[in-house]
Parts: structure tokens; sequence; C-alpha cells
């Protein structure tokens, strides 16, 4: 089989037409990665970080638990995780590479929950729900209105944290 005819489509090849057969760039296609992705590929250490954390499903009776603090309402965030993991998009978020905290993560300092700069829950309010999860992102959705939610890179200060991580919590 010669080159040209899989490019144009012509030819045949075991007795099947070409456009019965994925090629090998179709295969190839369905492996690559992102080229504008900025971020890297997950790492043993990542992925043992998530592990140590239990399983996700316990994360909403962790938040419930936690001891109050100043400025944050433990059960919305924990309502919205609930809403998340019903959904799956924690489980996309995971795998497509979402550190934990761009989910749960909370700032050191306050306001501790504040959208802009704090995890994917913090920015949803009681009835919201994430319809989409992307590498860049998520869709919040509350009816028929449409939010976007960017990812940010996670500064290096270790200013965002997980809720458990906040003094004054056990």
């Amino acid at each position: 089989m010669h080159l040209r005819a899989l490019i144009q489509g012509s030819g045949r090849a075991s007795g099947a037409p070409i456009s019965d057969r994925p090629t090998p760039a179709t295969v190839a296609t369905l492996a690559t990665v992102d080229p504008f992705s900025t971020r890297t590929a997950e790492t043993v250490a990542t992925v043992a970080r998530v592990a140590a954390l239990g399983e996700p499903e316990s994360w909403p009776d962790r938040l419930r638990a936690l001891a109050p603090v100043e400025g944050i309402r433990w059960d919305p965030a924990a309502d919205a995780l609930e809403s998340l993991l019903r959904s799956g998009a924690v489980a996309k978020a995971l795998g497509l590479g979402w550190d934990v905290r761009e989910i749960i993560g909370v700032q050191r300092r306050q306001p501790h929950d504040a959208p802009h700069c704090a995890g994917l829950i913090f920015s949803m309010k009681p009835g919201d729900s994430v319809t989409d999860v992307r590498r860049a992102g998520a869709i919040i959705a509350y009816g028929t209105i449409r939010h976007i939610w960017k990812r940010v890179p996670l500064p290096a200060d270790g200013s965002i944290v997980l809720p458990w991580q906040l003094a004054g919590t056990p």
C-alpha cells in the first residue's frame, strides 16, 4: 500500500476500503497530548498526595467535621462538593490533572473562600451545577445561565491549602 493511497483515501488493503479501517493517523490522534496545555504530566508524587487524602467520597464529611473558621461556611462547600462527586466532575477533573486544591482549596489568609483564588466549590452557590470540566476550567450552570470558572496556576508560596490544613482546624 502506498502513502498517497492512505492520504487520498483511495485504494484497497486487505480487501477493505480505506474508509472502513482506522488509519495510523487516526489512532495517533487519540493518543496525543494537548499541545496548548501548560500542565505537566502527573507524577508519582502527585498521585500519592491525592491517595493520602482518602477517597474523594469522604471529603464532604471531612469538610462538615471541620471546626468553625471565621468567614467561611463549610456546609455549602460540602454540598457543592457532593454535587460534583455525584455528577462525576471530581473524577474527571482529577483525571485531567487538576490538583485537589483547585477543587477544594482555600487561602491561608482571609477571605479563605474568595472565589477568584480558592477551589471550584467556593465559586458555586446553592443550586449550581458543573456541566463540563476541561483542562482549562469548568462551566458552572444555574438554570440557563453559564459561568466559566478558569483554572489559574497554583501559587508556589503555599498560600492555597486544603481546608483541614488551615490553622485552628483539626
